[in-house]
């Protein structure tokens, strides 16, 4: 007994070694792996954000380097969260803000280890969950944490982006929601741990936002459902206690009210209460598809097809060169292009409507720009829907286009990425349709995320790293529960 206990302990201790040593050669080679990231680019903003947020407390992208203006334009948590790690460094003596645009080795070699250390804490706290999740056998456990820590590339940990922390408060959410939904005994300080997790979880991702809305629908069907049936068909008293669908609403409620603060700011700063000014923006890019004949759809599934060894090296370097391919980004007639401007389908559609003369998204009031999205998005929801589809498979790749020689790696990686992602699938909906509740409301989250990326987004397969992890475990998860299942299930 004392030898298996021995063998499990360090079973799992290998991931964590390894992740320690994957640690300390990233800390010691932050000098020749400095990433800096374009100028207003996703991660550049977010490095300005933290950046700001230590100095003058205000969330906002601006230069860091003078005093900012507040912004509702990204998402604030992660920015806040590499904030805390900047107490360690010397502001006194070098004003760090200089970091976010030099590229310089003697001033800044701190400041990106600790933005480094900031995201190998986030990773050690994925690789812990997964131990934690799937203890039941250490040696899947510690499988997973190493196949978890080979799908992330090097430069995750370098870069400046929210999905590892968004990564790691998934799964906790998953499991703890439902925890919380099925435990016979109702806790306060249960709801209001989970309700902190899932606002946390919004503030770092929107997309979430959606979720919530999900929630608050089923419940209210629920108690439709209850209703009717309890009333009218057995004619006995309605009487509402802590069950189900009333956790749902509580859930809701409280998260509702964390996040009312951050919607009262952005109505006090910018009269729009809406979490993000992306939001309409992200709609807007979204619907330059409707400019997409059929047949440049159904190119987009060769495009963003994996690039298996190369062989479509030819192909994608004859697309890219071509002016008016709409999928390759740097064209001006591309989909990425267009939605900032005025030929974009959103602005001239607007432009034509209002009279007006808007040349960007910027000048349009939130509102219009939402209402007006809406509206052309549901005129062609045929042809959303089938672009849906796209978006998720380009999704799902995540190397559609080699420019390097490991092809073999990348080869791998799709394959790892294709597996875990469609087998979360059929094992949710394998859950739906059998009616085991519990295990399809673990996945359900996940499975929201990839709908409305899919369907309102544009959908960049780094997205994807949100939801990776999670996937790995459901599987994995599930194959333990089938194994032992003459066990009771228990998420605690």
């Amino acid at each position: 007994m004392a030898k298996k206990i021995h063998i499990k302990h360090i079973l799992i201790l290998v991931p964590i070694i390894f992740l320690l040593f994957s640690y300390i050669n990233n800390f010691n080679g932050t000098k020749n792996n400095i990433y800096l990231p374009a100028i207003n680019a996703d991660e550049h903003q977010y490095l300005a954000m933290s950046v700001n947020f230590f100095k003058y407390k205000t969330i906002s992208h601006d230069d860091p380097r003078k005093i900012p203006t507040p912004s509702n334009y990204r998402e604030p948590l992660y920015p806040i969260y590499l904030s805390l790690f900047f107490n360690l460094l010397d502001w006194k003596n070098f004003d760090y803000s200089n970091c976010v645009y030099e590229k310089n080795y003697t001033n800044c070699l701190k400041f990106h280890q600790v933005i480094i250390t900031a995201n190998f804490i986030i990773f050690f706290s994925i690789i812990f969950q997964i131990l934690f999740f799937l203890r039941q056998n250490p040696v899947i456990a510690s499988l997973c944490s190493i196949i978890a820590i080979f799908i992330v590339p090097s430069n995750t940990i370098s870069n400046i982006t929210p999905e590892l922390l968004s990564a790691s408060l998934l799964i906790s959410f998953s499991f703890l929601f439902t925890d919380y939904i099925y435990r016979k005994k109702f806790s306060f300080l249960w709801l209001v741990s989970v309700s902190t997790i899932f606002t946390a979880l919004i503030l770092i991702k929107n997309i979430f936002y959606y979720f919530l809305l999900i929630l608050i629908l089923i419940s209210i069907l629920t108690y439709i459902y209850k209703f009717i049936y309890i009333i009218y068909i057995k004619n006995v008293k309605f009487y509402l206690n802590i069950n189900f669908n009333n956790k749902l609403i509580l859930l809701c409620f409280f998260t509702i009210i964390f996040i009312f603060p951050y919607q009262l700011r952005n109505h006090f700063y910018f009269d729009d209460s809406s979490l993000s000014k992306r939001g309409p923006e992200v709609l807007t890019l979204r619907n330059q598809f409707v400019d997409f004949s059929y047949e440049e759809i159904f190119e987009g599934f060769k495009y963003y097809s994996p690039n298996v060894f190369g062989l479509k090296d030819d192909y994608i370097n004859s697309k890219n060169s071509e002016k008016y391919f709409k999928f390759y980004e740097q064209n001006e007639n591309s989909y990425w292009r267009g939605y900032n401007r005025n030929y974009g389908i959103v602005i001239s559609y607007i432009n034509k409507k209002y009279n007006t003369n808007y040349n960007s998204v910027e000048f349009i009031e939130p509102d219009i720009l939402m209402e007006e999205s809406i509206e052309i998005y549901i005129n062609n929801i045929f042809k959303q829907s089938l672009v849906s589809v796209l978006m998720f498979y380009k999704g799902i790749n995540n190397h559609y286009s080699y420019t390097d020689k490991n092809y073999l790696k990348n080869l791998i990686n799709d394959i790892v990425w294709y597996f875990t992602i469609f087998m979360y699938l059929y094992l949710f909906i394998y859950n739906l349709v059998k009616g085991n509740y519990k295990l399809m409301l673990l996945g359900l989250p996940t499975f929201s995320y990839l709908f409305f990326m899919s369907t309102l987004t544009h959908y960049e397969p780094r997205f994807n790293f949100t939801i990776i992890y999670f996937c790995l475990i459901y599987i994995l998860y599930l194959y333990e529960k089938k194994k032992f299942k003459n066990q009771s299930l228990s998420f605690s």
